[in-house]
């Protein structure tokens, strides 16, 4: 019985043994590692645990479980653990990383279960190899963090393209707003400055219309005002000219000077109309400038001396004797500077001053070929206030009020001369001290030159033109009778005409050496007259005969006007002797009887009948004033002896240039004074010395020619002056 049960029980045991190994080999078949934890050590671990850390069998029964766990997962199993003996309710399932034999952390998935283990509770843990779930995981937050960065890039680039688009089409819309608001304005600018344009070329066209009204006015007044004054101003010189012997004419210079004083202003007047209008020119030609100044200072230095004052001339070393420029409008301006001094002038006088621009002065307009010269005038008068100073340019201005009412003047001169210096490429400027005196400085360009001009030479010999048979158009009979009064002393031969169509008439029937003609006269005028003249087939020489125009119209399109009508030359009224007889001079030559072939005609020159009619004509030159003459003779008995001394030592030293100026300077002096016969020789030395011919007899006539010229000048009461 017993051996039964002991067999019984070896069959049980053998079973049981059989069993286990059945389970032991199930269990270590299983791909996951399973682990028996009892009162904190592992009491089993299948085979794949050797797998899942490398730790053999042996090193891991009787360890605690987290011997194998990484430090960091520690605190979560003995958390879990913790929980799991107070009855809570944790997860089964859970990761974590355990340490394999080399140390190297390996990613499991726990999953815990509780047994009854021999009456002991007991866990069992599946051990499941989740490493490459994690590096896939982890490669798969890995991507998508980095997906989601570029998507955040992406979306944050978007955001601040959106954001800028946005702000762009702000800007548009703000753009478009200010374009809208800018065209607005550029629409009402443009509707603003069409208007204003209007407005300006309104403004223009009634400036236009004020400045052709105005235009017409100044000529209208200037042919009312020198139509009368033709009859003044011919009327007292021949009244002078004809005055018996002791008779008083001062009454009539007076006349005259009144006359001339109204006609400056009507040229100043016309000048600045010209100005404004920017029609005024220049008509540049060769000339003396020595001669010039000299005699611009002999033609002022008797007024000044009538004042009590001084005028002296200093010219410079370095300045050129002959220069091409406008010889009127330089002695226009320096009349104006000297007629400013004298007027200003109590006490002491004036000096001009003339030369090549000083170191550190330049002309507006200085070029190569032209000279920059500078004329000071100079006065010890009274000055002008520093306020003041850039005023008195101005037209119609004068330094004070009340100067215009105490010494007169209409303010112009100044302007004049501003515009004129500018025009000519130069500058008038002002240096003062008020009470000390004051200093005008002119600069001008002008262009040296080596010798003269053949027509300037002499242009105002005292020899007489022929008598010429003169046809005179004049509708005015106090116009005719002055021309007539002019005239007489020449022994012209005067028909009139009282207007073109009756001048017409008498050309088919006759002759003439020249036709004076009037331009506004009735039924036909001089202009339609002088192009019926040219064009008429039954009129002898039509056109050929000289016809000078007598016009009292002084703007310049006038003379253009006039000329154009086939005019040969033209005489602006009130008529000036000089000039009326140059242009007859000119327009039909000078008749002179043939001179004898020994250029000396001294003696036969100053025969006294001869000598008179010089010196009366020298006197009607210069508007009947004798002490005018008496002080220019004054000055040649003075100047001459210095001039020939001057002279031969330029003859001397071989400087042919400078002696053939101070033989001009003779020949002008006399001139003026209507000593023809040392004009004449002083004018063959002159020429001699241009054509390099011997000057020894020409001389010798020139010496005897001043002899003879001083005794009949001494016969006269007349002494050197001072």
């Amino acid at each position: 019985m017993r051996d039964e049960q002991d067999s019984g029980a070896a069959q049980e045991a053998a079973k049981l043994r059989a069993r286990v190994r059945q389970l032991t080999t199930l269990v270590d078949a299983v791909r996951e590692a399973i682990i028996i934890i009892r009162g904190g050590t592992i009491v089993f671990a299948n085979a794949y645990m050797h797998h899942l850390g490398g730790h053999t069998l042996a090193e891991i029964a009787g360890r605690s479980f987290l011997d194998f766990v990484h430090p960091d997962d520690r605190p979560l199993v003995a958390e879990r653990h913790r929980q799991r003996l107070m009855g809570q309710d944790v997860p089964s399932v859970y990761d974590l990383r355990i340490l394999t034999r080399e140390g190297e952390p390996r990613w499991i998935q726990v999953s815990t279960t509780t047994i009854d283990w021999d009456g002991i509770p007991a866990h069992v843990a599946l051990l499941t190899d989740i490493e490459a779930r994690k590096r896939a995981e982890e490669s798969l937050q890995h991507t998508m963090a980095r997906q989601e960065a570029i998507i955040w890039e992406r979306t944050r680039s978007l955001q601040e393209a959106n954001e800028r688009l946005e702000a762009e089409i702000l800007e548009r819309i703000r753009a478009e707003e200010n374009l809208r608001r800018l065209n607005e304005s550029l629409l009402q600018e443009i509707k603003e400055r069409r208007q204003a344009t209007e407005r300006l070329e309104e403004a223009k066209r009634r400036a236009l219309e004020s400045s052709r009204a105005k235009s017409m006015f100044l000529a209208r007044m200037s042919h009312e005002m020198r139509t009368p004054l033709n009859v003044i101003l011919g009327m007292s010189r021949v009244a002078q000219r004809d005055a018996p012997e002791g008779c008083n004419t001062r009454p009539m210079e007076m006349i005259a000077e009144a006359g001339q004083t109204m006609l400056r202003v009507i040229d100043d007047l016309l000048d600045i109309s010209k100005i404004e209008a920017g029609r005024m020119t220049l008509d540049e030609n060769r000339f003396d400038l020595p001669g010039f100044l000299k005699g611009l200072r002999d033609s002022h230095a008797t007024l000044f001396k009538a004042k009590g004052l001084q005028l002296e001339l200093e010219i410079r070393p370095g300045t050129p004797a002959f220069v091409v420029g406008d010889r009127a409008r330089l002695g226009q301006i320096l009349h104006n500077l000297l007629s400013n001094a004298l007027k200003f002038t109590a006490t002491g006088g004036a000096e001009i001053e003339a030369g090549p621009l000083e170191p550190g002065e330049t002309c507006m307009e200085q070029s190569e070929g032209r000279l920059g010269l500078v004329f000071k005038v100079k006065d010890t008068g009274m000055g002008i206030p520093a306020d003041r100073l850039n005023k008195i340019f101005d037209s119609f201005e004068q330094a004070d009020e009340t100067i215009g009412r105490r010494f007169g003047g209409t303010g112009l001169g100044l302007s004049i001369s501003r515009h004129l210096a500018r025009l000519m490429g130069g500058e008038v400027r002002v240096e003062s001290t008020e009470a000390q005196g004051t200093t005008f400085v002119l600069t001008v360009p002008m262009v040296p030159t080596e010798e003269e001009d053949e027509e300037c030479v002499a242009v105002q010999e005292d020899d007489f033109i022929r008598p010429l048979d003169i046809l005179l158009a004049e509708d005015s009979d106090l116009n005719a009778e002055t021309v007539e009064a002019l005239l007489a002393p020449q022994k012209h031969r005067l028909t009139r005409a009282g207007n073109g169509r009756e001048a017409l008439e008498i050309l088919r029937n006759r002759r003439f050496d020249v036709v004076l003609m009037d331009i506004q006269m009735p039924e036909m005028d001089g202009l339609e007259a002088t192009r019926a003249i040219r064009k008429s087939s039954d009129i002898p020489s039509g056109a050929d005969v000289p016809i000078v125009a007598m016009t009292a119209f002084g703007m310049e399109q006038d003379r253009r006007r006039i000329m154009q009508a086939g005019v040969t030359d033209y005489v602006p009224k009130p008529v000036n002797l000089e000039r009326l007889t140059r242009v007859l001079a000119k327009c039909v030559g000078k008749d002179r009887q043939a001179e004898d072939q020994n250029p000396s005609h001294a003696e036969a020159s100053d025969r006294i009948d001869d000598w008179g009619r010089a010196r009366q004509e020298a006197l009607e030159n210069m508007g009947g004033r004798k002490d005018l003459l008496h002080r220019l003779s004054q000055v040649f008995l003075r100047d001459t002896p210095r001039d020939l001394e001057a002279l031969d030592m330029a003859l001397a030293e071989g400087r042919v240039k400078d002696a053939a100026r101070h033989a001009h300077s003779i020949k002008g002096n006399a001139l003026n004074i209507g000593v023809g016969a040392v004009a004449k020789a002083a004018k063959n030395v002159e020429l001699a010395l241009g054509r390099g011919r011997d000057l020894k007899e020409l001389r010798r006539d020139l010496e005897k020619a001043v002899e003879a010229a001083a005794g009949l000048l001494a016969a006269e009461g007349i002494e050197p002056a001072a």
